[in-house]
């Protein structure tokens, strides 16, 4: 097609005039319209139709070669863009890795040091109050003393928490019960206008986990949405399901190192807000202990859901935009409770009757 337009209609040189007046008497036609319109069409010897051939081929052959370079370059160019974007991803998780790493050791050693100082200064606020009268003036202010003291323990308590490390032995424990148990109490913290729902399935998943921290985790994941939400109207959902381990999201993931075991499906703790949302460059602080955007004195509420998630083998994921809301999701592995019966003094599912 390419030669035709280019080339046009040629005739071979070896047909003669006579020969086309015979096949025109043959095929019945007006010999000498035939002989005219024969006379139209230029002549051009077999050696130069191949030679004018051969130069169109090379240059379609070139036009392909390049079309098919600038496809594959394409696809090159796609190519280095994605691997651009993993290197940079495991870049980021790199940082996050080694930054929580850094947090841990620092957190810890804070902790510990903090601990064994107070524990000393309670136990010798402890020995003076008992050498005073009650009454005086001096028990009393010895008093408030270790009451502020035994609060700041609790604050080491809760970085040793944020670090994954307690004391106590895990056991099975209802998600779905433990959340249906706390909800009355976070319903009545909220303020008017502010609804707390909530999708619960009747029974489980059952994950290994401690059912005071669990708690907590439930309890500073609303707190948070709360304040998210602020004096405005709006809605917390409180959710528990489970997810195919495929289905959790590959962003966002607290820790960031975090992959799923060998089960097939997780435990999820889903708490929902349409609050204030979180700007996207907070978004990879707002788990690190004390960071905070609402006012001083915060931060380790996030913090605390992160060592609870990281003790049990869990991870934290959250999506949010900015006067939208926010997600948080928290994923634990579940057991098989023909394996891990729950304890007779775990939370367990209302029945009827």
């Amino acid at each position: 097609h390419i030669a035709n337009g280019l080339i046009g209609q040629v005739r071979n040189g070896t047909q003669s005039e006579a020969a086309m007046l015979a096949y025109a008497r043959e095929i019945g036609a007006d010999e000498q319209a035939f002989l005219a319109a024969f006379r139209e069409v230029p002549s051009m010897s077999e050696t130069q139709f191949r030679a004018v051939a051969q130069v169109l081929f090379t240059v379609a052959n070139q036009l392909s070669t390049v079309a098919y370079q600038n496809v594959q370059q394409a696809r090159l160019i796609t190519e280095r863009r994605r691997a651009e974007q993993v290197r940079l991803e495991l870049e980021r998780k790199l940082r996050q890795a080694q930054k929580d790493e850094s947090l841990a050791r620092m957190a810890g050693a804070v902790a510990h040091n903090f601990n064994n100082k107070l524990y000393a200064l309670l136990g010798n606020l402890e020995l003076a109050l008992n050498r005073l009268p009650q009454d005086s003036d001096a028990a009393q202010s010895i008093t408030a003393a270790l009451h502020a003291g035994r609060r700041a323990t609790e604050l080491g308590a809760l970085m040793l928490t944020y670090l994954g490390q307690t004391a106590e032995e895990p056991e099975p424990v209802d998600l779905s019960a433990l959340c249906r148990q706390c909800l009355p109490a976070l319903r009545a913290a909220l303020p008017g206008g502010l609804l707390l729902e909530d999708e619960l399935p009747g029974h489980g998943p059952v994950i290994l986990g401690v059912a005071a921290q669990l708690k907590q985790v439930l309890t500073n994941l609303v707190t948070n949405a709360r304040e998210a939400c602020g004096e405005n109207r709006g809605a917390i959902r409180v959710a528990v399901r489970t997810v195919a381990a495929a289905a959790i999201p590959a962003g966002r993931r607290f820790p960031p190192d975090w992959q799923p075991g060998n089960g097939d499906a997780y435990a999820c703790l889903e708490v929902t807000d349409n609050g204030c949302g979180i700007a996207e460059t907070d978004l990879e602080e707002i788990f690190d202990p004390f960071f905070s955007t609402k006012f001083t004195g915060r931060g380790l509420g996030l913090a605390v859901v992160l060592g609870v998630v990281r003790a049990f083998g869990g991870v934290a994921t959250v999506e949010s935009q900015p006067g939208r809301g926010s997600v948080f999701r928290v994923f634990l592995p579940p057991v098989d409770e023909a394996v891990f019966p729950i304890p007779a003094s775990a939370p367990a599912a209302k029945t009827d009757g």
